[in-house]
């Protein structure tokens, strides 16, 4: 999912949201992979475009939770 983080406090909710998941949740910016609960990892990160959040799961319930969980994190084209 293609996600858009602007600046600490967005990258900080992020982590919060994620680490309420049990599964491992990936955030990259297409060369760098970091832990999308890691505060600091976020932050090395999240002022970069072109963002993707995965969450690493095969059930379907837990990844459509996730994705509204994160909704006010996904990045439209307009």
């Amino acid at each position: 999912m293609k996600i858009k983080i602007n600046g600490v406090n967005e990258a900080l909710k992020f982590s919060r949201i994620a680490d309420r998941f049990d599964e491992d949740i990936d955030v990259t910016d297409g060369h760098f992979i970091v832990d999308g609960k890691s505060h600091v990892g976020l932050l090395m990160i999240c002022t970069k475009p072109n963002l993707e959040a995965k969450i690493i799961t095969d059930d379907m319930g837990k990844w459509a939770a996730f994705r509204n969980a994160i909704e006010e994190f996904l990045y439209v084209d307009e």
